[in-house]
């Protein structure tokens, strides 16, 4: 099966696209900032152009001298009063005729200039017409404030706690406004009207002496009052009203074109920026990039360091290529230290092919057949050679040396010195001698010269084939198991001396069994009960002895397999960690 290509996205387009998102992004956050610095910018100045133009009205009415007097008059009289609204500078106009009809009553009365005694001195009608004429040069006053001030409404206002209701006292008017008492005209003088929620808690900052503005739900409208002192115990309110939606038009038309230029300037930036990240920094890493595939497809180191060598940047960037530049340099040495290495080895692993071969092979071979025993052994080791060895030879017609041992250590070290303890004791056991003296003089000769401090376990047996007795001595090795005809296998507590090569002059002890025809004899390292599974759980004596059991009339032979097999399926996917070594004895005994 082959392997699906990943798919790839050129850093080149990532960072144009990256570029692209980050225009955008700036863009958009910018014009939010404007907006919103606009936006503030605009209410503070309507705010500030709202007090400014309540201050302007308050200062056009206080420079008449009799005003409280006239504020009072038209609370206390707004019913009574004729008023021209649409009062036109004209010698024509009602309001024009109505002075000159007070100048001529009262020669040298002033109106602009009159003080409240002047005034309370005329008769009640000429009051009235005071008032009038007066109400309506404020009226015309207070709609060119407005209209200079692009304002929707400047008004005055009486009320009081909680606020939720306003008398008209004057209000300015537009030429596009009617005057009337019906909803959406301008309110005349008198007309009461109902407060929303939103421009009571303005009002009442503003009558505590805290100017201020608010805007309706829908932000349509801004709103600001201030006080403007009190007539017969009620307050009195000056309010500016603006338009916020065309204040709001104007804004984002502005912000429009801004936000156009910004568009261009960041993208004519992000432009240059790309230019400038693509020849200082993408074409160089491009550059390494293709270079290290060239060094893993070639391996051609001196092509790639020419090709790295060219890279004129002064950052991070020819750090880099001199970095790749010195790991192709080391990658060749590697390569030629590697290749001596395996070298060396092929020929380790040839070598222990070989002494492997030579340890098997030194293994003993089946014995001619005879009538009085069969035996058979078996030897895995845990590495390419092993430190376990078993041995079995005639040493005359009628005996017969076993011989079943495990050196210290694994591997080579282990293979050698069981190459020198079989022959060492391959030769002392021909000589004649007892097993324990065997031992013994074993023990001597490795103790001598055993500069490695290596030592191993012993059991050696020679049994008597005519008569069936075996005698036997035990150097520290595992327990021998023995099957009496028609009897389970049972181990032997026989007793252990030291490990041959721990101790010089040691004096080794051996002890007798008697084989009968039909024994079986089951001999075997210390591999065998320690086998451990995957969960490290072990083998142990109890699994030894119950397969043993399972046919324990089986041959000598057979008995080795089946224990194979057995640990086999006990280990499975476990690592053999210590060498197996098993022998096994049948005793059939001689027929006279």
């Amino acid at each position: 099966m082959t392997e699906k290509k990943k798919f790839h996205i050129g850093i080149l387009l990532q960072t144009t696209l990256l570029f692209v998102v980050g225009v955008i992004v700036i863009s958009l956050l910018t014009y939010k900032v404007l907006i919103a610095a606009s936006f503030f910018g605009v209410n503070r100045n309507m705010e500030e152009n709202a007090a400014a133009t309540a201050g302007d009205l308050k200062d056009y009415v206080e420079q008449y001298p009799a005003h409280e007097w006239l504020l009072r008059y038209w609370y206390e009289n707004y019913d009574k009063l004729d008023i021209e609204y649409e009062a036109k500078h004209s010698q024509d106009s009602e309001t024009a005729r109505k002075c000159r009809l007070l100048t001529e009553r009262h020669p040298g009365f002033q109106p602009e200039y009159a003080y409240e005694s002047d005034i309370e001195a005329l008769p009640a009608e000429d009051q009235k017409l005071y008032a009038e004429i007066v109400y309506s040069w404020l009226i015309t006053r207070i709609d060119d404030i407005a209209k200079n001030n692009d304002l929707d409404y400047l008004f005055c206002v009486v009320t009081d706690e909680p606020y939720d209701k306003q008398m008209i006292l004057f209000i300015a008017a537009d030429e596009e406004h009617e005057r009337g008492n019906q909803h959406g005209q301008i309110y005349p003088i008198g007309k009461v009207i109902e407060t929303a929620e939103w421009q009571r808690e303005a009002v009442r900052r503003a009558v505590n002496g805290q100017p201020s503005a608010t805007s309706n739900e829908d932000h349509k409208y801004i709103d600001y009052y201030c006080s403007f002192g009190s007539v017969d115990g009620h307050d009195l309110v000056l309010g500016a009203t603006s338009n916020y939606e065309k204040i709001e038009a104007a804004v984002l038309e502005y912000s429009r074109v801004f936000r156009i230029i910004n568009a261009l300037f960041l993208t004519a930036l992000a432009i240059v920026a790309l230019l400038l990240t693509t020849f200082s920094i993408l074409r160089p890493l491009k550059k390494i990039q293709t270079n290290i595939r060239l060094y893993k497809d070639t391996k051609d180191s001196e092509t790639v360091r020419r090709n790295l060598s060219s890279i004129g940047t002064h950052n991070e960037l020819a750090l880099l290529a001199d970095d790749v530049t010195e790991l192709t340099k080391e990658m060749d040495d590697f390569t030629v230290r590697l290749e001596k290495i395996n070298a060396e080895k092929g020929r380790i692993e040839t070598e222990l092919s070989l002494a492997n071969r030579i340890q098997m092979a030194m293994q003993p071979r089946e014995l001619p057949e005879r009538e009085e025993f069969e035996i058979y052994g078996s030897m895995t080791p845990a590495r390419e050679v092993g430190g376990d060895f078993y041995d079995f030879f005639m040493i005359d017609d009628d005996h017969l040396c076993m011989i079943i041992a495990d050196v210290s250590g694994k591997g080579v070290p282990a293979a050698l010195f069981v190459m020198a303890s079989k022959i060492t004791l391959s030769l002392y056991s021909r000589m004649g001698k007892t097993p324990a003296q065997i031992l013994t003089d074993f023990n001597t000769a490795i103790s001598a010269n055993n500069p490695e401090d290596m030592f191993v376990t012993v059991w050696l047996g020679i049994l008597d084939l005519n008569t069936g007795k075996l005698t036997a001595a035990n150097g520290g090795h595992e327990y021998p198991i023995l099957r009496e005809p028609g009897l389970p296998y049972t181990p032997v507590w026989d007793k252990h001396d030291m490990v041959v090569g721990s101790l010089p002059e040691i004096q080794y002890r051996e002890y007798e069994l008697q084989l009968s025809p039909g024994s079986g004899l089951f001999l075997y390292t210390d591999g065998l009960v320690e086998a451990s599974d995957k969960d490290k759980n072990m083998f142990g004596m109890d699994r030894v002895v119950a397969e043993l059991n399972r046919d324990p009339d089986a041959s000598a032979e057979e008995i080795i397999e089946n224990m194979k097999k057995a640990i086999a399926d006990f280990e499975q996917d476990a690592v053999q960690f210590d060498d197996l070594t098993m022998m096994c004895l049948i005793y059939k005994g001689r027929n006279h």
